[in-house]
């Protein structure tokens, strides 16, 4: 029914607006009271990519991913360990985002095997 009235593509809503006039318009408005005028962010700078990540930082968050799951299911916490070891004594750097993440990987992961005697007793008694 809207495509009837509007058309396929929007042809009927009116005139067309570009994401450039878009732009500009909000970059002339006048800010509210109290507010600052942010910088205008140039489009060299929004297009660059992330830096890309080491393989360190890569080990610690699948060791994290892989910790949580070791939580339901204790034996997985050992490879969530395994991953954490990598993490730690790879080679490279590792950003801050992967210390963290190694951090929480290995609280995880010993708290996956704490479970690990409990789990194999139901297992056992089942």
């Amino acid at each position: 029914m809207l495509e009837n009235k509007f058309g396929e593509h929007g042809e009927g809503l009116g005139v067309k607006v570009t994401p450039e006039d878009l732009a500009a318009q909000a970059q002339a408005a006048i800010p509210d009271e109290g507010e600052e005028r942010p910088e205008p962010i140039s489009p060299s700078a929004a297009a660059e990519p992330d830096p890309p990540k080491s393989e360190r930082d890569e080990y610690a968050r699948r060791a994290v991913l892989t910790s949580i799951l070791g939580l339901m299911i204790p034996p997985v916490a050992g490879y969530a360990l395994y991953l954490y070891m990598n993490a730690t004594f790879g080679e490279g750097e590792i950003s801050r985002t992967g210390q963290l993440n190694r951090s929480i990987a290995l609280v995880l992961a010993l708290a996956g095997l704490a479970w690990l005697p409990f789990y194999f007793t139901f297992l056992l008694d089942m």
